[in-house]
This record gives structure tokens, C-alpha cells and sequence, in this order.
């Protein structure tokens, strides 16, 4: 529990250095931080992995899947990185856009290990696929630049994840709900993310950077609660 604590602790110091250093306009550095942040949830996912001796072939088959979507995420984070500093230009973001899909559909083979989605799950995620479509797509906030088809994409994908994450909650054990609660940060983050990559003009710096913090915030905080959640079984 000692070195879960320190590693979680550890990522959202960085995350914290992160958000200043982005305030006081040191981008590099700032995006030094966000890098190590991410790398402590990717160290955090193995150390619950290997820490969990009680795994049954389901849990064993989750918990890699969830470790993979760790890798695929902070793998994701260093090309959105790339991205922000132009390195790579826009070819980054769709990289790193490729890599966080990814992520998303490897947590939705981890939550098929346990149950395998029935009718009144299609119907639940489609009807939040065209809220977020429609949040997305007829709010005055965002200028997707011929990108919003990727958008309906990664709506599909993301309402999947909600509903399938939110079986969790029905379970008794407290790191399944875990689980469910970093998932729902996670999507939450997502949201929040379009006003900072894809911000309408009238839509001012500020605003667009207090919600990529909240965003930020949640994203590293779902995260470690995932890794975390893979360090005892769930039955």
C-alpha cells in the first residue's frame, strides 16, 4: 500500500509541476513533467500486476488488458506532446489520437473478461453516443478542422467504455468500483480535452486552460485509479 501511495503521490507532483510550468509558459518542461507523470501510472499498473498473487484466469486477462491500455495511453500522452511543442506537426496528434483509441478498446476487452455485453448495453451506448456527438458537433465551443468525423468516432468508443465500466459498480469488491470511477474520469477528461485542441475563436486562453488543467486532473487521476484497481482480484 506504502509504494502505491508514493508512486501515485509521485505522479500527481509532476502533474502539479506540469500545470505550472504550463502557466508560466515553460512548455518543455512542462511537458518533461506531464511525460514522468504518466510514466509513474504505466509503473504503478505493473507493480499491481505482479503485486496481485490471487489471480483467476478472468482477472489474470483484465489486468493485462489494463496494463496495456496504461502503455498505449502514456505512449498517447508522449505524442500529444510532440504534437504541442510542433515536433511532428499534426501527424503527432493523429498518432497519439490512434494510440488513446487504442488505450479505450484494450479496457473493453479487459470488462468483456467479466461479462460479455447484452442488448440493453448497445441501446445505452448509443443513445450517449449521440450526446456526446451532439455536444460535440452543435455547441458554438469547437472548430474540429475536418476532424470531427474522428470525433463520432471516439464517441462510439468512449460511450462503450462508460457503460461497460459502470458493470463494476455492481460488484462487491471496492477495486472493481475503483475501477469504474477511473474509467468515468477518464471519458470525463475527454470531453473537457475539446476545448483545449479544439477551441473556437471567441473562446478565450484562459478558460480553455483552466479546463485542460480540470481535464488533466482527471485524466491522471482515472488512470492511477485503474492501475491501482489491479492489485487485488474482483471476485
Amino acid at each position: 500500500m506504502i509504494t502505491t501511495f508514493v508512486l501515485g503521490i509521485a505522479s500527481l507532483v509532476c502533474l502539479g509541476l506540469d500545470h505550472f510550468f504550463r502557466i508560466t509558459d515553460h512548455r518543455v518542461l512542462s511537458l518533461v513533467f506531464k511525460g514522468i507523470a504518466s510514466v509513474f501510472f504505466v509503473v504503478l499498473a505493473f507493480y499491481s500486476f505482479f503485486k496481485c498473487k490471487d489471480k483467476d484466469d478472468k482477472f489474470k486477462k483484465l489486468s493485462r488488458y489494463v496494463v496495456m491500455a496504461l502503455c498505449f495511453s502514456f505512449a498517447a500522452d508522449v505524442m500529444l506532446g510532440l504534437n504541442e511543442v510542433e515536433i511532428m506537426g499534426e501527424g503527432a496528434f493523429i498518432v497519439g489520437f490512434l494510440l488513446f483509441v487504442a488505450a479505450h478498446i484494450m479496457y473493453l476487452f479487459a470488462f468483456s473478461a467479466y461479462k460479455k455485453p447484452d442488448r440493453v448495453f448497445y441501446i445505452k451506448a448509443a443513445v450517449l453516443t449521440v450526446i456526446l456527438i451532439c455536444y460535440a458537433g452543435l455547441t458554438p465551443w469547437f472548430n474540429f478542422n475536418g476532424l470531427f468525423p474522428l470525433i463520432c468516432i471516439y464517441s462510439v468508443i468512449v460511450s462503450c467504455v462508460v457503460f461497460r465500466s459502470l458493470d463494476f459498480t455492481e460488484r462487491d469488491s471496492l477495486n472493481a468500483k475503483i475501477m469504474a470511477g477511473g474509467m468515468i474520469l477518464f471519458v470525463l477528461s475527454d470531453m473537457l480535452l475539446l476545448f483545449w485542441i479544439f477551441p473556437k475563436e471567441g473562446v478565450s486562453k484562459s478558460v480553455s486552460s483552466v479546463i485542460f488543467i480540470i481535464s488533466n486532473s482527471c485524466y491522471y487521476i482515472g488512470q492511477l485509479a485503474a492501475a491501482h484497481s489491479i492489485s487485488k482480484s474482483y471476485s
